[in-house]
């Protein structure tokens, strides 16, 4: 409850200085004040009505309006984050004594000033878009002694797919293929799979685009927050697992071959939200593992590292935090995460988490403060 209140009132805000704003760039040409202000109003608000009325209706949208919705959304979030730039900016040209003539020319002047808000939100519109559609492979080299009897041990990641019903089949064939092309020994997928609904995996026939991923010791998943919140949980379980991976609940699995213990958590929020069952600790989860093997964690998101470094965890994998998914949005995030993306390292213990920024998108398919992730651990 107390999110939705804040995203209300951000919204709210943010709203208001959009419109104030474009009303001092372009109030010229648009002069009606009603018109003017409907327009901003389903400019900025569009995405939001759409969600609350599926979900009231309990209704999915057709694909192409979802995916013009999601599209207006990044274009808005995108120039609403240059107009807070651009205010900042004219806010200390204002505070700068000898600048006083630049700063009388640029209110003279908001038109102009209009027309770069506009081009720098363009540019960002058609780099945040090929960020996130072209996934690139992040490599990680880590050496311990423990694991893979001497070998070489390729583990490979993929997060945050947000699977919707916009989402390209095509690309997630490339991305399959891409992985395969890796030679992984393990292939996880660490939650978000799906954005809310399991229909449109289903729809899509996606059970038999993963179920062509090959790994030699097997394909894990761990579910998100995400998963839970369509209601939709037992049956992602079920579909996932009829794609062929193995679906990790709080779980370890003992791969004798390489000498590790491979275990799932449960999304730390599932336990909040959606369970009276508490989420297990890792000292419950492996009681049972008597072999005292080093283990390799899936999480979906990070919140336990001294657990970790305590069990003999000697590579954590996880995602969640997209990175923001936009700039400035990732400067925040270290307030809330040990890490938000990319991989950190407590050498005293052995131990090494990575996080990705995930290969899918949130809200709208854009994304300047990472790009498309494919993780490779490469462990010698």
């Amino acid at each position: 409850m107390r999110f939705f209140l804040f995203l209300s009132v951000t919204n709210i805000i943010a709203f208001l200085i959009l419109g104030v704003n474009f009303k001092g760039m372009f109030g010229h040409i648009i002069r009606n004040k009603y018109l003017f202000w409907g327009l901003i109003f389903l400019f900025s608000q569009s995405h939001w009505m759409a969600r609350i009325v599926a979900m009231y209706h309990k209704v999915e949208l057709p694909w192409l309006i979802n995916y013009i919705l999601a599209l207006l959304f990044g274009i808005y979030v995108f120039t609403l984050l240059t107009v807070i730039a651009v205010d900042f900016f004219i806010f200390i040209v204002k505070l700068i004594p000898p600048l006083k003539g630049f700063y009388k020319a640029i209110m003279g002047n908001l038109y102009l000033v209009g027309k770069v808000v506009l081009i720098l939100t363009a540019i960002q519109t058609a780099v945040g878009f090929f960020l996130a559609w072209h996934p690139f492979v992040s490599e990680y080299r880590l050496t311990d002694p423990r694991i893979a009897n001497g070998e070489k041990l390729r583990i490979v990641q993929i997060s945050d797919l947000h699977i919707t019903n916009y989402t390209s089949r095509s690309r997630l064939v490339k991305v399959v293929d891409k992985i395969n092309s890796l030679e992984p020994d393990i292939v996880v997928l660490t939650g978000d799979i799906i954005d809310s609904k399991i229909t449109p995996y289903v729809d899509k026939d996606l059970v038999n685009v993963f179920n062509k991923l090959e790994a030699r010791y097997g394909v894990y998943a761990v579910l998100g927050n995400h998963e839970h919140y369509g209601g939709d949980t037992l049956q992602a379980i079920f579909y996932f697992s009829k794609s062929g991976m193995h679906v990790l609940f709080d779980q370890a699995v003992d791969i004798d071959d390489l000498g590790i213990t491979v275990v799932g958590r449960q999304d730390y929020r599932f336990r909040r939200d959606f369970s009276l069952q508490p989420r297990e600790t890792l000292d419950s989860i492996l009681s049972n593992n008597t072999k005292g093997y080093p283990v390799l964690l899936f999480a979906h998101r990070t919140k336990d590292v001294l657990e970790s470094i305590r069990h003999n965890v000697f590579l954590e994998l996880s995602g969640h935090t997209h990175n923001g998914q936009v700039f400035p949005v990732n400067l925040f995030l270290r307030f809330g995460y040990p890490k938000a993306w990319g991989r950190w390292t407590f050498d005293l213990k052995g131990y090494n988490l990575i996080v990705s920024c995930g290969l899918g998108t949130w809200g709208f398919p854009f994304r300047t403060s990472s790009y498309s992730e494919i993780v490779l651990a490469e462990i010698n």
